[in-house]
């Protein structure tokens, strides 16, 4: 499908169906996808299909507005350790919530040796103010 823009043309084509409220992709060195859904799943899509089971292993989220499961981001050496960083909301005592972010091994179809790394110093009651991207710095 082509859509007009204001400023451009923009092709769009489906690259998984079936998914809730994706928020992150991140690309695998054969070209598979992970992919984080919002209520708390990570989705692989191989070879261009969504495998209908979630990968398991991953930590429990609190799921708001605008708050569950964020961003995925693999270590710069994925091929050698096969880590993955997740960053999530966590919830806490009653309506609390913050920002966490826990390193795990992807193997395939699981998350093993999961740890939480962050927490956040700043609970709150909002459902809105979550933020989860990540990046590795250049270490300079």
């Amino acid at each position: 499908m082509v859509l007009d823009t204001s400023d451009y043309k923009i092709r769009v084509v489906e690259v998984a169906g079936g998914l809730a409220n994706p928020w992150s992709i991140a690309f695998l060195p054969d070209g598979d996808m992970l992919i984080t859904e919002r209520a708390g799943r990570v989705r692989v899509v191989r070879d261009g299909v969504l495998d209908p089971e979630p990968v398991a292993g991953v930590p429990e989220v609190r799921l708001t507005v605008l708050g569950g499961l964020l961003d995925v981001l693999l270590h710069p050496r994925f091929e050698q350790n096969r880590l993955l960083y997740l960053s999530y909301a966590k919830g806490g005592e009653g309506n609390l919530s913050t920002t966490a972010v826990a390193r795990a091994r992807f193997d395939g179809d699981r998350l093993t040796d999961l740890t939480e790394i962050f927490v956040a110093n700043s609970w709150s009651n909002s459902p809105t103010n979550f933020g989860g991207r990540m990046v590795f710095g250049t270490g300079g």
